[in-house]
């Protein structure tokens, strides 16, 4: 009886996780696709703590771990690997899950739950990388390299600071990721098209 709720609240989770991830996906599909909808002059500050979704990968961690051990004594060959993948999703969705995001006329900042926070000014960032699906992050890479990845949750319900990050780095599109281009013009690119519509 544990072994079958603890494996629905498992596939519970994910099934929460794939609609958070289904939705922002369908919100950003502009900007996967290379336009952006926002004012050229995005807010000036934009502050806002992450949605209590980015909670459900640590849940989904914290109940596949409840699967393994539930049958272990009979099935260890199932409940080893359901408990080792259970234990590295609980412990990276805890200490890097996105706690706070904020841009203002200097920069961006991710905070995180138990790391140091991703700190970089507009003109540090080199590229912006849409997922390759809806599960996937939005990965933001500086120019030396270093990387912070948005995942849906992070993001969900405040999917405009996206193109809020296009705008105030100056990035264009290449027909696969936004990233800094000196001779264009920031939002614009071969596939790229502006629409003036204000904030949604």
């Amino acid at each position: 009886m544990f072994r079958l709720a603890f494996m629905a609240s498992f596939f519970l989770v994910v099934a929460g996780l794939l609609a958070v991830g289904l939705v922002s996906w369908l919100r950003t599909q502009a900007l996967r696709l290379g336009s952006i909808t926002q004012s050229r002059d995005p807010p000036a500050n934009a502050s806002f703590s992450s949605s209590r979704a980015t909670f459900l990968a640590a849940l989904a961690g914290i109940a596949a771990v409840a699967w393994g051990a539930s049958m272990w004594a009979g099935h260890l060959s199932e409940a080893v690997p359901l408990v080792a993948v259970g234990t590295f999703i609980v412990f990276t969705g805890s200490v890097a899950r996105v706690t706070r995001l904020r841009a203002d006329d200097d920069g961006i900042v991710v905070m995180l739950a138990r790391r140091r926070p991703f700190r970089r000014r507009w003109s540090d960032l080199l590229a912006l990388r849409p997922p390759a699906g809806p599960l996937g992050g939005w990965r933001l890479t500086d120019v030396r390299g270093a990387s912070s990845t948005l995942m849906p949750s992070d993001l969900f319900g405040h999917e405009e600071l996206l193109e809020t990050i296009v705008v105030r780095a100056g990035l264009r599109f290449d027909g696969r990721i936004w990233s800094q281009d000196p001779g264009g013009e920031a939002g614009e690119g071969p596939t790229a098209s502006v629409i003036s519509l204000g904030r949604r």
